[in-house]
Parts: structure tokens; sequence; C-alpha cells
């Protein structure tokens, strides 16, 4: 965090984070926390799911992304109508820009992932 000119003081450190991944039949939902004052919304923040501890998040395609449809800093969100097989490693990446609802979103802002294990 650097601070608004005028404002002074320190930045500080923080780090995006994604955390409280819960997994249903066919959907998986997960919390988000980013810095004061990001726009997800806005700015076009955007969730893919991969299957795989380490995809490649430039180069591979996520299996399902949804935008991130709220305007505030932290929250949850949720990709419905996914298929999570068991005992499979997947990882969630979130972006702060270039979601394009048609697919192909812009790769190279990833600002934090998360894998998990059903």
């Amino acid at each position: 965090y650097i601070p608004k000119a005028g404002e002074g003081g320190q930045g500080n450190i923080f780090t995006p984070s994604i955390s409280g991944i819960n997994i249903g039949a066919t959907s998986v939902s997960f919390q988000f926390d980013l810095p004061d004052g990001i726009l997800p919304l806005t700015n076009g923040a955007w969730a893919g799911l991969w299957r795989g501890a380490n995809p490649s998040f430039y180069t591979v395609a996520p299996q399902s992304f949804i935008p991130i449809s709220l305007d505030y800093s932290s929250g949850r969100a949720a990709f419905n109508n996914v298929s999570i097989g068991r005992g499979l490693t997947y990882t969630i990446g979130i972006f702060m820009s270039g979601y394009k609802s048609g697919g192909g979103s812009t790769q190279r802002t990833l600002a934090c992932s998360a894998s998990f294990t059903n």
C-alpha cells in the first residue's frame, strides 16, 4: 500500500489472499481479501479455477472463470456448475483486471492463488 499524495506516513505491505474454500456438489466458494480501496468489479477483476496444484496461470485457460462481481476489498465468490473430482487438487487464482465474459480474459495480473484437494 502506498499512501495518497498529501496523506503522508509510511506505506504498509498487504498480501492479497484466498481462504475459506467450501466445496459443494457442483460449486466451489471462497473468501478473498484484497488491499483496502480496491474496486474489483470496476477494475474487471476475475477468478479462475484450474485442475492441479501448480497450473501455468499465464498459458493455460481455466476450467471455469467468474467475475468478482462486487466492489469491496473483501468478500465471497463462487464457481457454480463445476465438476470437482474426489481426491483431485485444484487451484483458484484471482486476477485484478482483464475480465472478458466470453473467455480469453487477460492472465497477466495474478494477485493471489490457493490450492485445495477435494
